[in-house]
């Protein structure tokens, strides 16, 4: 098994391209981010002498896939948060790349 990390803005999807996540709801991926209700600087905790980072996993659409592959993660997780998407899933939540 090949060594791999996740990291902010990092996506994770199916195998076949487009194919959902999970039945009833349009989403193909998952992102990487911050917890949107705690903002990126909520995301860091001092122990000791390390600093530890922790993120949200949030599901997407192919639609969000492909303009954060274009536009960045951080354009997406703007979108999101003018749209006041937080951290809980939503199966019926808008797409904000539409």
């Amino acid at each position: 098994m090949a060594e791999a990390w996740l990291w902010y803005g990092h996506t994770v999807g199916k195998e076949s391209p487009g194919e959902r996540i999970t039945p009833g709801a349009g989403f193909t991926a998952w992102i990487l981010g911050p917890h949107l209700s705690l903002g990126h600087d909520g995301c860091v905790f001092e122990f000791g002498d390390r600093t530890i980072y922790y993120h949200s996993v949030l599901p997407i659409y192919p639609e969000e896939l492909d303009f954060a592959r274009i536009c960045g993660a951080d354009a997406l997780f703007w979108f999101f948060s003018y749209a006041r998407i937080d951290d809980l899933i939503h199966i019926k939540r808008p797409n904000v790349a539409m």
